[in-house]
């Protein structure tokens, strides 16, 4: 029996290798090379060749060619595998599809034009925060539409339904003032809102008016949309309006 090492030398039972070290016996010797026995044997029918699916060093083969194992090679990584059940229902649940002028569009909406102040303050302001982005201050949007302001206290006055109105009108101005200052396609992340509603002092379904401002913004900006909140009942607001808002986002800048 002979070594398919080509740098092998034979000294009656102690064999020394070039590339893998002295082997004492035959037994070491097939146990050190058994792949390389099995690939140099004649091909036989029935011939079962094992496969070795760990990593071999050059010690340990002597053999020109490097095996690779599994891992190595990325078969138990494949892109190609199943993912699971979670991941895939959650890639298909997108809500972005379109820009948001698209999904006004669809919701039958136009957006007005921004806002003026209305005192002593500008309405935006960016505020650079680095990498192309700026944090986009936006003042308080008063419930108004096509220049009429809606006005009442919720929900002596105003009903809960024409309240949650309101906040969808302050909610569209809020959306206008991001369009003027820097453009809905460029919103990366609207962080939060914060509503007033004008109401009596035993009212409390506050989160129930602001609802309607939040579910406009998802609706609008997709995933983008999805914000932090605040809603709290005010004894009085600025020309007695229903609904103010104030809000916060991440914008793009180059």
């Amino acid at each position: 029996m002979s070594c398919p090492c080509s740098t092998s030398r034979h000294s009656g039972l102690r064999t020394t290798h070039r590339c893998c070290g002295p082997i004492t016996t035959l037994a070491a010797l097939h146990s050190r090379h058994r792949d390389s026995w099995f690939r140099h044997l004649p091909p036989r029918p029935g011939l079962i060749r094992p496969v070795a699916h760990r990593l071999t060093s050059p010690r340990w083969s002597c053999h020109p060619r490097r095996r690779t194992s599994l891992w190595e090679s990325g078969r138990l990584w494949s892109s190609s595998w199943p993912r699971s059940r979670s991941s895939a229902a959650a890639a298909a649940n997108v809500t972005d599809v379109g820009t948001p002028h698209d999904r006004l569009r669809d919701l039958g909406l136009t957006l007005p034009k921004p806002p003026a102040a209305l005192a002593s303050y500008v309405p935006t302001r960016l505020v650079p925060i680095g990498e192309g982005r700026a944090l986009l201050y936006i003042a308080g949007q008063v419930s108004s539409r096509d220049g009429q302001r809606m006005t009442g206290r919720c929900p002596d006055q105003v009903s809960v339904e024409q309240a949650q109105e309101a906040a969808r009108a302050c909610a569209l101005n809020v959306l206008a003032q991001i369009e003027g200052a820097a453009g809905l396609t460029n919103i990366e992340q609207l962080m939060q809102l914060n509503g007033f509603v004008l109401c009596t002092e035993d009212f409390g379904d506050q989160p129930k008016v602001m609802n309607a401002a939040s579910d406009l913004m998802v609706e609008v900006l997709g995933e983008a949309g999805r914000h932090t909140r605040a809603a709290v009942g005010a004894s009085a607001l600025p020309f007695s309006v229903t609904v103010e808002i104030t809000a916060v986002a991440i914008v793009r800048t180059n």
